[in-house]
């Protein structure tokens, strides 16, 4: 699942999966890599007119849109979660065009009966949007926990 729906503050408010990285697009990257790992890619974005942005990529490629804007990443990810066929999902931002398709296959091969594995770097910061998530605990998370924030 691969979040796009984002205000963008920070690029005053540009479409960031537009942006290139090595001669292509953040997307494009990031569909690259997570072909042949995943049976199905997800892209949620910011509303349903923003789908038509990624008319072009791949058939495994399938979009939704965020049905409760100014959540941040916690509503993208409730949205996109009753889309998902598999047990597990990889969810990432649009905005991380180098993730390595290694790491990603780890993370999945690695999560065994978990209902979560996300990344830790050395000084303990996790990394909640390069993890890969067991369907039904993301599902029974945000039962009770819509409000919260991964900002």
């Amino acid at each position: 699942m691969i979040l796009a729906g984002g205000e963008a503050k920070r690029v005053n408010g540009r479409e960031k999966y537009f942006f290139s990285y090595k001669g292509c697009s953040f997307i494009s990257r990031l569909v690259m890599t997570f072909t042949g790992i995943t049976d199905e890619i997800l892209i949620v974005a910011k509303n349903e007119k923003q789908t038509a942005h990624f008319a072009g990529l791949p058939d495994i490629v399938r979009c939704t849109w965020d049905k409760e804007p100014g959540l941040g990443p916690i509503g993208g990810i409730a949205s996109g979660i009753e889309e998902i066929k598999g047990e597990t999902v990889f969810i990432s931002a649009c905005d991380m065009p180098t993730i390595h398709k290694p790491i990603v296959s780890y993370l999945f091969d690695n999560i065994e009966d978990y209902d979560v594995i996300i990344p830790e770097w050395e000084n303990a910061n996790m990394e909640p949007l390069h993890a890969v998530y067991r369907v039904s605990a993301v599902k029974e998370y945000l039962k009770t926990h819509t409000d919260a924030s991964l900002h």
